[in-house]
């Protein structure tokens, strides 16, 4: 089994391509916006880069 193990290469995972990555980031301006005209907001955490 250790064998097997170690054949195994780690591969990036790329979340950034992913259908709810791209969704995301074509409509959350336009969420923000919404929700700012209803006198509402995301937690401050939302609105944070990572990085």
């Amino acid at each position: 089994m250790l064998a097997i193990q170690q054949q195994q290469k780690y591969k990036r995972r790329r979340p950034e391509t992913i259908l709810l990555c791209e969704l995301v980031e074509r409509y959350y301006s336009d969420f923000t916006a919404t929700l700012a005209e209803q006198g509402k907001s995301l937690p401050k955490l939302w609105g944070q880069k990572n990085g």
